[in-house]
């Protein structure tokens, strides 16, 4: 304990916790910022992305509190996407019950609907943590009060005080890398608690590195969140921003030192946003870092040369997002102007190269017909094969302006909002069996069939692959083409199901049993008769 007039007083402790996100880099970012910044912060990932579904257990958030009257921080900073807004609120009980005198929202929700956290929260933080964190811990320090902390909402007695917003950081090379290894950072997952990060703690095992070159999205699709965060902060500077190529390298340098990587995920909304940022990347990146990677595309920034570029800087899967095959339910309700011949230019170059591809479309639109739907299956089966496709259903996220049009419209109500549904929690990838209307039931269903895949050298079928080479999908594009052009099957979605099913089945059964049939040879000629005789028999029995 410090003690003497000349004794500085002890930096309070923060605490950042992450909600079923463990690579949470905004929430990383804002943990070194606050320690770069000399304050003590601790980083709690509470339960894992991968049980992404399954509700936290009252012995987890048992461990939360208990891990929090241990660690006895002045602030806890939670982190949440729309979807968590009812985890957090326990999350947040935790923290009282703990005795943390302040806690503060920041993430996505709170930037798109910071009333609604002023509930729960002490504070909400609108917008980049970063700087704001550490302006919060300063008050803290010197006994202030959060009013007038730029970006830091909070209650008054005569309601909400909307601090002023502070310009969006555009010297992102200015923002500490997340801090790697195990110290002052805990995980409680699986009804355990494990002192360590499970994403950037000591391993052996080889994963994968997340990282962020820039921040922002060129285009403002009426759906996405960028789409009200882009108009909250209109006029407070430029909202795609980048960093240098070489501070991306040099973080992705940091964590190749700190553990074994084998593959990067670049998670900007747009890798290839700017062609000559893109070239200098990866000329500095296939030297330096040299390992296979994948990245987001939009088909208007997919050309030959940036194509030939990337592959040829490790570049293994793209992702593109596609939305609909309806040039005007792009147009009107998702405020994309590209054509369907763009679209497909974009995916054959892909396929060109061959490159792994994920191709992502939404349903349950209430604004889209049958015929819109058509459209996007028909887009679907010109696709250039294999291809994966992740078909998402409609969320509608706070403040966008798809979401204030569908409220203006009736066709949805605030029930329908991704904070009180969490549909990004348990059923955003869309599902055949899952409820909903006869058109959406079609397509979907028509989608998985078209997804599945056989890899031949594994000889497994699976609706994703992530290998070019060996990978062929199991129904021919003719087949599905049928059932699409005839009104008969899209009022009867079970019955295509079956239908379907009934011609894939068979497929499965004599895929799965030449598996086992080549593994009973390499049995034999590996002189493990008698073994293969064992399981066969284990089998009848």
């Amino acid at each position: 304990m410090n003690s003497g007039p000349d004794a500085k007083p002890t930096r309070p402790r923060s605490a950042i916790i992450a909600i079923y996100d463990k690579t949470c880099l905004g929430a990383r970012y804002v943990h070194a910022s606050v320690r770069a910044a000399g304050y003590p912060c601790d980083l709690i990932l509470f339960r894992d992305r991968r049980v992404l579904g399954t509700p936290p257990t009252d012995e987890e958030y048992r461990l939360l509190r208990d891990l929090l009257a241990r660690l006895k921080p002045a602030v806890v900073g939670v982190s949440l996407r729309s979807f968590a807004f009812g985890i957090a609120e326990r999350v947040t009980r935790a923290a009282r019950e703990a005795g943390v005198p302040l806690v503060v929202w920041g993430g996505t929700h709170p930037t798109l609907d910071p009333e609604s956290c002023l509930g729960p929260a002490d504070a909400a933080v609108v917008g980049e943590g970063e700087q704001t964190m550490v302006d919060i811990m300063a008050a803290v320090t010197a006994g202030l009060p959060l009013t007038g902390i730029r970006n830091v909402w909070t209650r008054g007695p005569d309601g909400i005080i909307r601090a002023p917003l502070r310009p969006l950081e555009q010297d992102l090379d200015s923002v500490p890398f997340p801090v790697m290894g195990d110290e002052g950072k805990y995980t409680i997952d699986k009804g355990r608690l494990h002192e360590g990060d499970i994403y950037l703690g000591k391993t052996d095992q080889p994963r994968s590195y997340y990282i962020i070159a820039s921040r922002g999205c060129p285009f403002n699709c009426d759906f996405c969140c960028n789409n009200a965060i882009r108009r909250r902060f209109e006029g407070l500077g430029t909202y795609v921003r980048k960093r240098s190529p070489e501070n991306v390298v040099r973080e992705l340098e940091a964590a190749r030192a700190a553990m074994p990587l084998n593959y990067v995920s670049f998670m900007d909304e747009l890798f290839t946003l700017d062609r000559d940022w893109n070239r200098e990347i990866c000329a500095l990146y296939k030297p330096r870092i040299g390992l296979p990677f994948w990245a987001g595309v939009h088909p208007r920034t997919v050309t030959d040369e940036m194509m030939a570029t990337m592959v040829d800087a490790g570049l293994h899967l793209v992702m593109m997002g596609i939305q609909s095959g309806s040039e005007r339910s792009r147009r009107e309700n998702f405020h994309r102007s590209t054509t369907n011949e763009e679209i497909l230019r974009a995916t054959r170059l892909i396929h060109k190269y061959r490159l792994v591809s994920y191709f992502d479309f939404i349903v349950d639109n209430p604004y889209e017909t049958r015929d819109d739907l058509r459209q996007t299956l028909e887009l679907i089966l010109e696709l250039p094969r294999p291809h994966n496709l992740e078909v998402f259903s409609l969320c509608w996220f706070p403040s966008t302006s798809l979401t204030e049009r569908a409220l203006a419209d009736g066709k949805i109500t605030r029930d329908d909002l991704e904070d009180r549904t969490s549909k990004t929690f348990d059923h955003f990838l869309s599902d055949p069996t899952r409820p909903s209307n006869a058109d959406n039931q079609f397509a979907i269903t028509i989608a998985w069939f078209e997804q599945l895949k056989v890899n031949w050298p594994d000889l497994t079928v699976k609706f994703w692959q992530n290998e070019f080479d060996g990978s062929r999908h199991l129904l021919p594009q003719g087949l599905l083409r049928f059932f699409v052009s005839r009104d008969f099957f899209w009022e009867r979605p079970e019955l295509t199901r079956r239908l379907l099913n009934l011609v894939v089945r068979p497929m499965r059964y004599t895929i799965h049993s030449l598996r086992y049939a080549r593994a009973g040879v390499r049995m034999v000629q590996a002189g493990k008769s008698r073994e293969l005789i064992g399981k066969l028999r284990q089998r009848l029995n």
